[in-house]
C-alpha cells in the first residue's frame, strides 16, 4: 500500500512539474496545441517514445515533436495518461485513442479502450466495430461484435442502418446468409447490402445461392422476391421457380391466361379435389386479387381474356369426364354468366379471337382421342358453328392471331399451320425446330415468339413474311422439365 502511495505521489509531483514548466525538455505539438513534457517521463511511459529518444531518429535531439494526425483534444488526454495512467474515455474519443495507443505501442491503454468499446457494442455500430477490431487485432472486441451481430442482425434490417449494412464485408454477409439461410430476413439483408454501395448488384445472383428460398413462405416469394427487379432475369426466374416448387403440389393443372393488366390463374386439381378458384395478378401493382370462383371446378380447360371478358372453355373434372361447359366472367361487374355449351366436350383446346370472333381449335375429346375440330362462336345468334378440321393434330400446341389469321404452332408434333377465317382455308407452314409441348406463344413486332414447353427451354421466333424460324440465345427458366408459369419482358430499343 505504501508503494502505491509513493507512486501516486511521484506521479502527482511530475504532473505538477509539467504544469509549472519545471525541468521540461521537450514540446509535443498537436495541431495548434503545444504541450511541454519531460523526456524521461515519456520514455518511461511509452515504448514508442523510449525507442525514439534512445535511437538515432531525428526526434531524439529535437526540442519539438509534432503529431500531425492527433487532434489537440486527444493529445491532451494522451499526455495526461502518460503522466498519471488515467484517462477519460467516451464514445466520441475512444476510436481515436485506440489509433494513437496502437501507434505509440501503449498496449495497456489499447486494452482499456478495447474493454470500453466492448461495452458500447449496439445495433448502430456492431458492424463498424467489427471492422475496427480487425484493423487493430482486437480479438475480444471482434468476438463481442460478431456475436452481437449474429444475434441482432434482423434489427439491422428492420431499423435500416444503411451505413452499417454497407460496411459488412462480403465474407461477413455470406456468413450471416448461410447461418440464417431459411429466414426471410436474410433476403431483405441481401437486398439492402447489394444496393448500399455501387458496384454490388452484379453479386446478387451468386450470393442468392446461400439462401434456402424453398423454406420461405409463398406470400413472401410472391410479394417480395418476385417483385425485386434484380430477379427479373432468366437466372432469377429459375430461383423463383425453385422457391415455388414446394407449393406446386397444390392446385396442379391450373390454367393461366393473360389479361389487360396482368394474368389470371384459374381452376386446377389437387387430387382428388377439384379447384374452382380464380386469382388475378395485377402487373403494375404487383399484387394478387381474389376473383369470384367458377361455377364448375375444372382443370386442363382453355381460357382467354378479351377486353373485360374472361372466358373459361371445356376442361376436365376427372381423368375420364370431359366438359363442354363454357363460362364467362365480366371483369367489371365480377359476375359469371353461362355461355352455350361447345358442340362436343374438349380439354386442352386452343382459343383465339379474330376480329372479335371467338375460335376454339382442337383439343382432347377423351383420354385417347385428339380432336382436329374448329368451332367459331356466333355472338349474334348465340351458337357455335363447326368450321371444319385442322390439317393435322395439334397435340398440346399453342395458337395466336396475327393479321386477322390464326396460327397454330408447336406441340408434340411441331406443327405450324395458318388459318384464314375469311377464306376458310388452311396452309401448312415451316415447322419449328423444337416440340414446345404446352409452350405458350405471343405476338411481338409482327412475329410469333414460341416459348419453351415440356422437355425444352428454347425460345423460337417465327416470321410469317418469310416462313422462317430462328432461335433466341435467351432460354426460359425451365426447372426439371415441368410445366411452369413465367413472364417474358421484352424491351424494344430504337
Amino acid at each position: 500500500m505504501a508503494g502505491n502511495e509513493f507512486l501516486q505521489e511521484m506521479s502527482a509531483t511530475l504532473r505538477d512539474m509539467r504544469h509549472s514548466d519545471e525541468m521540461v525538455d521537450v514540446v509535443l505539438v498537436f495541431e495548434e496545441t503545444r504541450v511541454k513534457c519531460h523526456r524521461l517521463v515519456l520514455a518511461a511511459s511509452s515504448e514508442y517514445f523510449r525507442r525514439m529518444l534512445q535511437t538515432d531518429m531525428q526526434e531524439r535531439d529535437a526540442s519539438e515533436i509534432a503529431f500531425k494526425e492527433v487532434s489537440s483534444t486527444i493529445g491532451l488526454l494522451l499526455v495526461e495518461y502518460l503522466y498519471t495512467g488515467n484517462i477519460e474515455l467516451s464514445t466520441e474519443n475512444a476510436q481515436e485513442l485506440l489509433a494513437v495507443s496502437d501507434r505509440l505501442l501503449l498496449m495497456k491503454l489499447k486494452k482499456t479502450v478495447e474493454k470500453f468499446l466492448c461495452d458500447q457494442v449496439s445495433i448502430t455500430n456492431c458492424v463498424s466495430l467489427k471492422q475496427l477490431a480487425r484493423l487493430y487485432d482486437l480479438d475480444t472486441l471482434l468476438k463481442t461484435a460478431h456475436d452481437y451481430l449474429n444475434d441482432h442482425w434482423k434489427d439491422l434490417v428492420a431499423i435500416d442502418f444503411e451505413s452499417e449494412i454497407d460496411q459488412l464485408t462480403e465474407d461477413d454477409l455470406i456468413e450471416l446468409l448461410t447461418t440464417h439461410s431459411s429466414d426471410e430476413g436474410s433476403f431483405l439483408l441481401l437486398q439492402k447490402w447489394v444496393r448500399s454501395s455501387e458496384g454490388r448488384t452484379h453479386l446478387f445472383m451468386d450470393l442468392l445461392q446461400n439462401l434456402e428460398l424453398t423454406q420461405f413462405s409463398k406470400s413472401f416469394v410472391w410479394r417480395t422476391i418476385m417483385s425485386d427487379e434484380l430477379m427479373q432475369n432468366p437466372k432469377g426466374m429459375r430461383f423463383i421457380q425453385e422457391a415455388m416448387e414446394p407449393f406446386m403440389t397444390f392446385d396442379r393443372d391450373h390454367v393461366t391466361s393473360s389479361s389487360s393488366d396482368g394474368f389470371i390463374v384459374s381452376g386446377g386439381l389437387d387430387r382428388p379435389v377439384l379447384n374452382n378458384k380464380c386469382y388475378g395478378y395485377v402487373a403494375h401493382t404487383r399484387q394478387w386479387r381474389t376473383l369470384p370462383p367458377m361455377n364448375i371446378g375444372r382443370y386442363y380447360h382453355a381460357t382467354i381474356c378479351d377486353q373485360d371478358q374472361f372466358m373459361v372453355i371445356g376442361g376436365r373434372i376427372s381423368e375420364t369426364y370431359f366438359l363442354d361447359s363454357v363460362e364467362c366472367l365480366n371483369l367489371k361487374t365480377l359476375r359469371w354468366s353461362q355461355f352455350p355449351d361447345l358442340p362436343r366436350a374438349l380439354s386442352l383446346s386452343n382459343v383465339v379471337y379474330v376480329k372479335g370472333q371467338l375460335f376454339v381449335l382442337g383439343g382432347w375429346a377423351s383420354k385417347s382421342v385428339i380432336s382436329r375440330d374448329v368451332y367459331a362462336f356466333d355472338s349474334t345468334g348465340g351458337t357455335w358453328w363447326f368450321k371444319g378440321l385442322m390439317p393435322e393434330e395439334s397435340r398440346v400446341g399453342s395458337a395466336v392471331s396475327l393479321n386477322d389469321k390464326i396460327f397454330v404452332l408447336g406441340g408434340e408434333f411441331r406443327v405450324c399451320m395458318q388459318y384464314d377465317p375469311c377464306t376458310d382455308l388452311w396452309v401448312e407452314l415451316q415447322r419449328p425446330l423444337y416440340q414446345h409441348a404446352f409452350g405458350p406463344a405471343v405476338v411481338w413486332q409482327d412475329k410469333i415468339v414460341l416459348c419453351g414447353g415440356r422437355q425444352t427451354n428454347a425460345i423460337e421466333e417465327y416470321d410469317p413474311q418469310s416462313d422462317t424460324w430462328s432461335t433466341w440465345d435467351l432460354k426460359i427458366p425451365a426447372y426439371n422439365n415441368i410445366d411452369i408459369c413465367f413472364a417474358l419482358k421484352i424491351k424494344r430499343y430504337t
